[in-house]
């Protein structure tokens, strides 16, 4: 069965630009010593937004950069120790005051979008317990009810996966996330075994020492769990070091500012789908001298893009 959506792998991976640029054609003035610097200059870093293969890839990365730092700190005493983990999973912030409708329709959609492996789906969903089941009945009966199959025929919502792989990877996932206390509201195992097809899947009460709770599962997996305070929802948010992207459902304009405040993510978007500019949640070590400590582990992009409509 053909694929529904385009694989997104290597192609999708984008170096961060570095500080200084080597080559003659493209040196810019140093920050530094305001003079045009060579091919030798230091790099700041990098950044990556990619498949989990990708980001494995990086890990070799990640290990030439340590022999780098032993050999010539003095190069490489910018580059981040953690850039090749895959941890990149975007937040969703539902508040008992949201209108519930609108958050599983976008969510779900958004979820749906190339079988959940999108750097930015949806995949942390932390609810506050008022609406929790209602919440969670409406998001996991409209991912159920996607049809899933061939991309190019009429009325298909949920394609195959990028490869074999990540069936093999998301069926580990989603057994050690059970063996461990989180309950399946629907999905979870896969579908025959023609083409490389995972079902939508939606765990609710995922315990925190669930792989699924730090890895990238870079498929139609969600995570759903309840928060009682504002202030858990925001702590959870922001736990793990890359923040790529981040939403939030609230009818309450205070809510809304605070939100857009104190969630540490590169895009912030508010009662609708409106991630604009790319810029993840950057380590403070990478930060000028001359910036702003308030903005420590912000990246370039980030900003809370408001939809009360």
């Amino acid at each position: 069965m053909a694929a529904a959506y385009p694989a997104h792998g290597a192609q999708a991976a984008q170096a961060g630009r570095s500080r200084h640029l080597g080559t003659d054609r493209h040196r810019r003035p140093c920050r530094d010593c305001r003079s045009r610097c060579g091919p030798r200059a230091a790099s700041r870093g990098f950044a990556v937004r990619a498949s989990t293969g990708v980001f494995e890839r990086c890990r070799l990365m990640h290990r030439a950069a340590e022999q780098l730092r032993e050999r010539a700190p003095g190069v490489a005493a910018n580059l981040t120790r953690e850039q090749g983990k895959p941890r990149v999973m975007p937040p969703v912030i539902v508040c008992a005051n949201a209108d519930l409708d609108k958050a599983v329709r976008l969510m779900a959609g958004s979820k749906r979008r190339s079988a959940g492996q999108v750097c930015v789906s949806p995949k942390r969903f932390l609810v506050q317990e008022e609406v929790i089941a209602l919440f969670l009945s409406g998001f996991a009966a409209a991912m159920q009810a996607a049809l899933q199959g061939n991309g190019q025929e009429d009325g298909v919502q949920l394609g195959p996966l990028a490869n074999d792989r990540r069936v093999a990877a998301l069926e580990t996932l989603v057994a050690d996330a059970v063996e461990q206390g989180a309950r399946p509201a629907t999905g979870g195992k896969r579908i025959g075994n023609v083409g490389n097809f995972f079902p939508a899947t939606v765990l609710a009460e995922v315990p925190l020492s669930a792989r699924i709770m730090h890895e990238e599962p870079f498929g139609p997996l969600a995570i759903v769990n309840r928060f009682s305070m504002l202030e858990e929802a925001i702590a959870e948010a922001n736990r793990l070091p890359y923040r790529l992207a981040s939403y939030a459902f609230t009818r309450s304009v205070r809510t809304m500012q605070r939100l857009g405040l104190e969630i540490d993510s590169g895009m912030t978007t508010i009662n609708h789908l409106g991630l604009a500019l790319f810029g993840g949640a950057q380590p403070r070590d990478l930060l000028e001298p001359e910036d702003d400590p308030a903005d420590a582990g912000r990246g370039p992009g980030c900003w809370a893009a408001c939809g009360t409509g």
